[in-house]
């Protein structure tokens, strides 16, 4: 007999892939040591990583 296995409430959690949902892509931007250093300084005030802070102020801008 074929059981029916329960669906759970939010698939991002049952994703198997460590890097994030299927449609999220990896870009790896270089920044300058001084410019590095500025996103990391925001970030921190921020309260989140730099990688974060960056998608914010791109999906911020992308919004306008």
């Amino acid at each position: 007999m074929l059981g029916i296995a329960s669906i759970p409430p939010d698939p991002r959690w049952s994703y198997d892939d460590p890097s994030g949902l299927p449609d999220e892509i990896s870009v790896t931007v270089p920044l300058p040591e001084r410019l590095l250093t500025a996103v990391q300084a925001r970030a921190a005030r921020a309260g989140t990583t730099p990688s974060a802070w960056v998608l914010d102020l791109i999906a911020r801008s992308v919004q306008a």
